[in-house]
């Protein structure tokens, strides 16, 4: 692997430094399913006392390599009494490297936080309590069910469908009114992340491929048929005002297509004529000056 020697030069400087309290692998560098290959980036945990420490200084990512650009990430957990912070880093041989620096403190609901990503493959390099970091790994993961079937409910069917046809006149409305990056961004963004929601749960019923990997639709084209990924093309726009209104009318047929699927398969029941309705009003714009 291209980040062995990194993952090196990390265990020995965690061993060096004693205000790091723990090292963690992740992501495809730890994982067996879909791992890691010649484009891949590498995560690691690091659990210390101070996590600001390392948050506003540059000088230790030197010795890891030569640093191209590097910048803080930080996500707020409000349910948390810590936020998520990591250094995201790439350096001059195209290697990237995301530094979570965590709270030592609080390292069982870090631990928790991540239990998905930790049940799919995790790896400690450095651990200061000699063992109990794995120790607390393991118990988590093992209480992860990760063979629960994927589903949804009628509601959660209804209130997405609902969702996404509204937005697809509203983002048209935007066009009209020549508001198109705004338009776009509800396209691309908003709406497209609705035809995600509605797509996974296609994987889930007709493709039976593995969902284990798939927040944000990681590995998409690995666990999709191709009567769908061939609609795909067509569901993204570009910065043009006639594109994006076709787009609108491709993201229709495909939600279409999606809600009649998923309705025959899974018991559910959708109006058809919602959607013509729909149809009616985007051709009623389009035809519109």
């Amino acid at each position: 692997s291209q980040y062995a020697e990194t993952v090196e030069r990390i265990r020995v400087w965690c061993e060096r430094e004693q205000i790091i309290e723990g090292a963690v692998i992740i992501g495809s560098q730890a994982r067996d399913e879909l791992a890691a290959d010649q484009w891949s980036d590498l995560d690691v945990m690091l659990f210390l006392h101070d996590p600001v420490v390392l948050l506003d200084s540059r000088d230790w990512l030197d010795q890891f390599g030569n640093v191209v650009c590097v910048f803080n990430e930080i996500v707020p957990l409000h349910f948390m009494d810590w936020d998520w912070r990591v250094r995201r880093v790439l350096y001059d041989d195209r290697r990237d490297v995301d530094f979570s620096l965590l709270p030592h403190a609080w390292v069982d609901e870090v631990l928790m936080v991540n239990q998905g990503i930790l049940a799919k493959g995790w790896r400690v390099i450095y651990d200061s309590s000699g063992g109990d970091l794995a120790t607390k790994i393991q118990a988590i993961t093992a209480a992860l069910d990760d063979t629960a079937p994927f589903s949804f409910s009628p509601q959660e069917f209804h209130n997405t469908i609902n969702d996404l046809l509204f937005h697809i006149i509203w983002a048209f409305k935007k066009i009209k009114r020549g508001e198109l990056w705004v338009a776009v961004r509800c396209i691309n963004s908003y709406i497209g992340n609705l035809l995600l929601r509605l797509i996974e749960w296609y994987n889930a019923t007709i493709s039976r491929t593995s969902s284990r990997i798939m927040y944000e639709g990681r590995f998409l084209e690995h666990r999709t048929d191709d009567t769908l990924r061939g609609q795909l093309r067509h569901c993204i726009t570009t910065y043009g005002a006639q594109d994006a209104v076709d787009t609108l009318g491709h993201l229709l047929d495909t939600a279409r297509f999606l809600a009649q699927t998923l309705a025959e398969r899974n018991g559910c029941t959708w109006d058809t004529g919602q959607f013509d309705r729909i149809r009616k009003l985007y051709f009623e714009m389009k035809d519109s000056p």
